[in-house]
């Protein structure tokens, strides 16, 4: 009998703790690909728990061997070379058709998928699956029950495309096991109960008609490596709203009006720390009516952003760079200012910028010369994009010199 229930311990602990999807030798989580925020990520894979019946070929020791040494039921050795997380939430649970996909291989979707229409699909790594509900209405008539439960196979939830108005805390049940999730193009204001999916990677939720982030909005979300926000009525932004993304690296925030704001003449000023790991950030068409720099330096009130490698402030309203004023950038190797207000560009402007590799200053309705040493302290730059600038009449010999001279 004491075998027996050694046993069952020894078959609980190797389901309890399971290899979410990182690499071995490093402990990373797998990259996402930042180039496209509708590309949908394939190839992600985690460990699922072994059925009971893979486990079954340990058998009790003679009764006269020496005793075995058997691991506590809340410890398991690991190897020192792999890196190993708990996942709680991903124990086999009993699932039935109110899951949605439950069982790998299920292309009906259960009796929930079939009711709202979604197909699950098996993804190209073995056993996971795609849960596609895009383009079904759902939200309109036809609504989703109540702590909806997502089966433990489902990496992928599509449901872009509806008529969804909120994600609240009744709206998932168990999601424990989804890394991307689709939800753009919905009418969704509320995205209280977004937290309860708490291994998330990516999530979309361009297209919808969001106005305000709260500060526990992404509260449980450290796993997420890209957000999409664009496309929203975003105005407001809470104090300290982003500062548990902390694997953060993508963040889209473009064509929602948060320079409306900072234009009332009152005290707020928009927060983006706490994203420590944060390379690509996108503000494009986001009503600004000077350089943001405050985002960069921090000013008292707000954290610095220094960790950039991107930055993207096309189609706003800056129109001076003063000398030395992106000194704080260091690291940024892709820098687009396409679309604002310059008339000039200042000497010096982009002093700082050591790393810059890309410039674009495209499609400026009122740029009318480049001054001497505008570029100068560029010495990585490899790409400059100044284009359909209609009025620009001078650009100075000097323009290019690198070298700063004070």
């Amino acid at each position: 009998m004491q075998r027996f229930l050694r046993l069952l311990l020894v078959v609980g602990a190797s389901f309890v703790f399971v290899v979410t999807g990182q690499d071995a030798s490093n402990g990373t989580s797998p990259a996402l690909d930042n180039n496209n925020t509708s590309t949908r990520i394939k190839n992600e894979s985690t460990s699922v728990p072994p059925d009971l019946s893979s486990s079954s070929s340990s058998s009790p020791q003679p009764e006269n061997s020496s005793p075995e040494t058997t691991p506590s039921p809340t410890t398991l050795p690991v190897n020192s070379s792999a890196a190993v997380e708990l996942q709680p939430r991903l124990i086999r649970y009993e699932e039935d058709s109110s899951w949605l996909c439950s069982g790998t291989g299920d292309t009906t979707g259960s009796s929930v998928g079939r009711h709202l229409g979604c197909s699950c699909v098996n993804l190209e790594t073995g056993g996971l699956l795609e849960a596609d509900c895009s383009g079904r209405w759902i939200g309109s008539g036809l609504e989703i029950p109540p702590y909806l439960n997502i089966s433990v196979h489902v990496r992928l939830l599509d449901m872009s495309g509806n008529e969804l108005t909120g994600i609240t805390e009744s709206t998932f049940g168990e999601c424990d096991s989804v890394f991307s999730l689709y939800l753009m193009n919905n009418h969704i204001e509320d995205i209280s109960g977004l937290g309860k999916c708490r291994f998330l990677q990516k999530v979309d939720l361009s297209w919808n008609k969001l106005e305000r982030i709260g500060e526990q909005t992404f509260t449980n979300l450290s796993r997420l490596r890209e957000l999409d926000l664009s496309n929203n009525n975003i105005t407001d932004v809470a104090g300290g709203a982003f500062g548990g993304l902390i694997s953060l690296k993508r963040l889209v925030l473009a064509s929602n009006p948060l320079g409306n704001e900072l234009m009332s003449g009152d005290e707020y000023t928009l927060d983006l720390g706490g994203m420590v790991e944060l390379e690509e950030l996108d503000l494009s068409n986001c009503s600004f009516p000077d350089f943001p720099l405050y985002l960069f330096e921090g000013n008292g009130t707000t954290s610095a952003v220094t960790s950039l490698k991107k930055l993207v402030l096309k189609n706003n309203m800056i129109s001076y760079l003063s000398d030395g004023l992106l000194h704080k950038l260091g690291h940024l190797e892709a820098l687009d200012l396409s679309g604002n207000w310059f008339q000039r560009i200042e000497p010096y402007a982009f002093v700082g910028l050591t790393s810059l590799r890309s410039l674009r200053l495209d499609k400026m309705p009122y740029l009318e010369s480049i001054e001497a040493h505008a570029f100068a302290g560029l010495v990585e730059l490899k790409e400059l994009h100044c284009q359909k600038n209609h009025f620009l009449h001078h650009i100075d010999p000097m323009a290019f010199r690198v070298t700063i001279y004070y």
